[in-house]
């Protein structure tokens, strides 16, 4: 009898399918990526308590108590804070849901981590420092500690973003506009940040200044 339970509850279907998490998030990079969306597909309605746990099985946010959800997409979202208001520990958490009616308890395997480090940059060099309007524009050298979307700015103003790379050594190539609009003539002081999965922001770097001139000046 204990066996044919066991298999029966093997065979029994999970009442939660296709979780879709947001991977890495920071609570503390004030962009569109400081809350993580959990996704999660119910088979019934049922009556749920929604947690955020740490690695080791610790509950660490409440999302929902003794909610009512109807079958189909249910989305919890997560702000990287405990139950006491304090941002987490970097690191992963998973999301443990509690099914009322059906006397279960699901932790969902898939993870969702937790990253408020921001990434650095090094601007290695910029060539040249004088560039046409309309000419080849210039070469921008910098080193990346860690995977990271490369941000150019002039005079504290984003103006060219760049592709996300690996670790190391690369560049990027500037033709002296800003989102596609050339800018005017003058002095610019030039910085690179950069940018992480979670959304944290590296400090800038220190400024570069490059004159545009117009053409044959």
């Amino acid at each position: 009898m204990a066996f044919a339970l066991t298999e029966a509850l093997k065979l029994e279907k999970s009442p939660v399918s296709r979780p879709r998490f947001k991977s890495v998030f920071s609570p503390t990079c004030a962009c569109p990526r400081e809350t993580a969306r959990l996704a999660v597909t119910l088979r019934k309605a049922d009556t749920i308590d929604a947690v955020i746990v740490d690695e080791d099985g610790n509950s660490v946010r409440t999302l929902a108590s003794g909610a009512p959800h109807a079958p189909g997409r249910t989305v919890f979202r997560w702000d990287g804070r405990d139950d006491g208001g304090e941002i987490v520990p970097d690191g992963a958490y998973r999301l443990s849901l509690h099914f009322a009616g059906a006397d279960r308890t699901i932790l969902i395997p898939d993870t969702v981590r937790v990253d408020t480090r921001p990434p650095t940059i090094e601007l290695v060099s910029l060539e040249p420092r004088r560039l046409e309007l309309g000419g080849e524009g210039a070469t921008i050298v910098f080193r990346l500690r860690e995977r990271a979307r490369p941000l150019l700015l002039a005079n504290g103003e984003l103006i060219l973003r760049g592709p996300v790379g690996n670790a190391g050594r690369a560049g990027l190539t500037w033709d002296g506009t800003a989102e596609g609009n050339p800018l005017s003539p003058g002095r610019y002081a030039l910085t690179l940040e950069a940018q992480d999965r979670a959304g944290n922001v590296s400090a800038p770097t220190e400024a570069l200044t490059v004159r545009i001139v117009r053409p044959a000046q």
